[in-house]
């Protein structure tokens, strides 16, 4: 064996070990209807990474969804967050490839998609 195989061979070896450890979500800001591809790259031994798909109505019944890569603690299932202002219709999270897009949850037929976060902390 040339002293050049072994190297190739670290090379394939670590491209292969790189792609298992990410993950490709659907990410959606404000518009779902073309969402982009975000990279989500495992955190190693204690968190774990999905992609998540949610969909939500507001008081005036107007439908919002919300995709994007989600992180949380290994050996555990997630944990939707719960909104006050919104009512989560569903909530899912999957763990290849793509797999939050329109093709699998659907798509937002125009409706406006809100990243929602709230500060829980007392003043």
């Amino acid at each position: 064996m040339s002293p050049l195989n072994p190297i190739i061979l670290l090379l394939v070896l670590f491209a292969f070990s790189s792609t298992i450890l990410a993950l490709i979500c659907k990410q959606c800001n404000m518009d779902c209807d073309d969402p982009l591809d975000e990279l989500c790259l495992d955190p190693g031994e204690f968190q774990q990474i999905a992609c998540l798909a949610e969909k939500f109505k507001d008081t005036r019944n107007r439908t919002f969804f919300q995709r994007k890569c989600v992180l949380y603690e290994r050996n555990t299932k997630f944990e939707c967050p719960d909104y006050p202002q919104y009512t989560t219709i569903s909530c899912v999270t999957c763990k290849t490839d793509r797999c939050n897009g329109e093709a699998n949850f659907g798509g937002s037929g125009g409706k406006i998609l809100v990243n929602i976060s709230y500060d829980n902390s007392t003043s």
